[in-house]
């Protein structure tokens, strides 16, 4: 949303009363004051920094006219920056309410009063749930993403930057030292809390924010940011591991991401906000309504700039309305025409939004056709409602949008409450999946058949489930399936020479003795954590394939059987686990350092091998939430670097991705 600080000199005296000293750092003493102009004489948080104070401090320093000028001139451009943060808007940033200069050279800055800061809010709560943990990680993560959208690199998180609102509502503070642009060197903010990018004095980006992140959610956790006499972040710099306690096991693999030496392997903001997500309490009304106060705020963000575009529009309009002829009425159409667009995009970006969040193509998207009736119609003598029916085209648009977007947020609360899980129709995926592309379909089969000898029963096994899809609709379904199929033999049969040929020359990169079953396959059984753990775990050794919708066929094998754990992940040791790109006749063993990484147990999700090599969410035909980054775990080829984009491409093709099918195998075991 649109904010404007005006900044002028002038006296502030009279209107806010100081009440009494808050806190105090290198950029300025901060003060609870009270606004005697505001009706309700509110209180306000009250900062004040001396400039001539500053600038007299600077000239009195040692060194050559030049480096105190080059000192100014930090200071200077630091107080610049300070002031374009004011512009910031967002329910995770403090708002700042008013700004001036008086007289006697002081930069005063108005913002909202918090109850207090996060170290206070730690020291008074105690311990604290993981699920609100994960709640107060997301508000912080979607201030930060405001932040570095507006170009912005905060520097300085720590919990003495971070309040805590009524509601337990997060914000970000102290914009004292934020750089703008790319990329920066200057070395700012506490050590406890900074990255080695600034620590090693390197060049750096907005990654150190997600690494100061990382070490706010071990203090969340502990209420610590020190192990012993060392400082959590020296500990992580030196490339140590830190061990979480076991209640909070579920934020160890979090951490070591955001906490990674190469700034290049820090997770993104998307990637960290779908990792807290999965870790909130289905209960946790807390979160719902925080959702609900982001949605209003983006949405009325969304109508103050189109209010602007229909005011604009409008004025076009009145001048045609007082003058009507043709070639102002084709200008303004084309104009018309632009808004109608733009709304038209809107409604798409939320109706993709709502889809993303909650898993629901169509069921809560019943949207009002308001925008078709967005038109130019010639005036006649008295006929002025066309303007009005115009400008109110932006709040019935709105309306329309918060009304659905509260309908899907309280859907899925009463979804979680009654603990209701939504089951893909495995027809349907089945479908979707052989209409994306033949071709990589027949590869993705022709290499299963290289590396995997099924057992007759898993034959039978499908035939059975296939004589289960009976009804009208499953069989209008399977015509059209058989009907796709019958052209994949036909393409299959003219290239099945082809075929034995490339069999015959293809190296195996590893070799599966005896028979071996399927236990599990996306397209058949769903495409769903919970069916995967019913079909897969305790069954024993496992190879699993991928086939991307890039066409790329990888997976892995590991030796420890999947398994539901009883926290939200558990991570397994398994020294004979190794992954494949069989596209790329790839095979990529553990490296033996990350041994206690090899594999990866969640409750809802489907695979995960290394920390960021292979990892396949729930839904993963749907939704391009799954991604890999080889190198992280399991070796790379000589010829890759880890962390640039070959090696984030390299398994599924892209580093995000929807999965077209995935299948699991188990050695087939002997009856005694």
């Amino acid at each position: 949303m649109e904010k404007v600080i005006a900044f002028k000199i002038r006296d502030g005296k009279d209107r806010y009363q100081i009440i009494e000293n808050i806190d105090q750092g290198a950029q300025g003493i901060v003060q609870k004051a009270k606004d005697n102009h505001d009706p309700r004489q509110q209180m306000v948080a009250y900062k004040y920094q001396n400039l001539l104070e500053k600038q007299n401090k600077i000239n009195n320093q040692a060194g050559t006219k030049t480096d105190r000028e080059i000192a100014f001139s930090r200071e200077l451009l630091r107080i610049i920056r300070e002031i374009a943060s004011f512009a910031l808007c967002h329910p995770n940033i403090v708002e700042i309410r008013d700004s001036f200069l008086t007289e006697e050279g002081e930069m005063i800055i108005i913002s909202e009063l918090a109850e207090m800061n996060l170290f206070s809010y730690r020291e008074k709560q105690g311990n604290i749930a993981p699920s609100q943990v994960s709640v107060m990680m997301l508000q912080l993560l979607e201030g930060l993403d405001c932040i570095h959208k507006n170009g912005f690199i905060h520097r300085d998180l720590s919990p003495d930057n971070i309040l805590v609102f009524s509601d337990n509502l997060i914000k970000i503070s102290d914009f004292g030292v934020a750089a703008q642009g790319n990329q920066t060197k200057s070395v700012y903010g506490k050590v406890n809390y900074m990255a080695p990018q600034i620590t090693l004095q390197d060049p750096y980006n907005e990654s150190v924010d997600i690494w100061s992140l990382g070490i706010i959610l071990y203090y969340l956790c502990t209420g610590k940011d020190k192990k012993g006499s060392k400082s959590v972040s020296s500990i992580r710099l030196s490339k140590q591991q830190i061990e979480f306690p076991q209640n909070y096991s579920q934020f160890q693999e979090i951490f070591d991401q955001m906490t990674q030496f190469d700034e290049i392997c820090r997770p993104s903001i998307t990637q960290l906000r779908q990792d807290f997500i999965k870790l909130i309490n289905p209960n946790e009304s807390g979160y719902l309504e925080y959702q609900k106060k982001l949605i209003k705020f983006q949405l009325d963000s969304i109508k103050q700039r189109l209010d602007k575009d229909i005011e604009k529009y409008f004025q076009f309009l009145q001048i045609y309305n007082d003058n009507p002829n043709e070639s102002i009425h084709d200008a303004i159409h084309s104009q018309v025409n632009d808004l109608q667009n733009k709304l038209k995009e809107i409604q798409k970006q939320v109706r993709s939004y709502i889809a993303e969040t909650f898993g629901e193509k169509e069921k809560h998207l019943k949207f009002q056709n308001v925008i078709e009736t967005c038109q130019v119609i010639k005036p006649n003598k008295g006929n002025e409602q066309i303007l009005e029916s115009n400008m109110s085209l932006t709040q019935i648009l709105i309306t329309d949008l918060q009304k659905e977007v509260n309908s899907a947020l309280n859907a899925k609360a009463n979804a979680n409450a009654n603990n209701s899980i939504q089951q893909q129709n495995p027809a349907d995926s089945s479908l979707q999946m052989i209409e994306e592309n033949t071709q990589f379909r027949m590869e993705f089969d022709r290499l299963l058949g290289i590396y995997v000898k099924e057992s007759q029963k898993t034959e039978q096994l499908n035939s059975e489930k296939q004589e289960q899809l009976n009804s009208e609709k499953q069989e209008q379904l399977q015509k059209e399936k058989q009907e796709l199929l019958q052209k994949e033999k036909q393409v299959l049969r003219q290239n099945e020479q082809q075929v034995l040929q490339q069999n015959e020359q293809q190296e195996l990169l590893y070799k599966l003795e005896g028979e071996w079953e399927q236990l599990y396959k996306g397209s058949t059984d769903g495409f769903k954590a919970q069916k995967f753990h019913q079909k897969c775990d305790n069954k024993g050794p496992t190879v699993t394939f991928i086939l991307s919708e890039f066409g790329q066929v990888f997976g892995g094998y590991t030796s420890v059987p999947w398994k539901t754990p009883e926290n939200y992940f558990q991570r397994q040791k398994d020294k004979k686990a190794f992954v494949f790109q069989l596209t790329k006749n790839t095979l990529h063993p553990l490296n033996i350092s990350h041994v206690d990484h090899a594999v990866s147990h969640f409750q809802n999700q489907i695979i995960q091998f290394g920390l960021d090599d292979i990892h396949i969410e729930d839904d993963c035909n749907l939704n391009k939430t799954n991604y890999c980054s080889i190198g992280n775990t399991y070796k790379l080829s000589k010829s890759i670097n880890l962390g640039n984009q070959t090696s984030n491409e390299y398994l599924a093709g892209a580093k995000k991705f929807r999965v077209l099918e995935i299948v699991v195998y188990c050695e087939k075991k002997e009856k005694k």
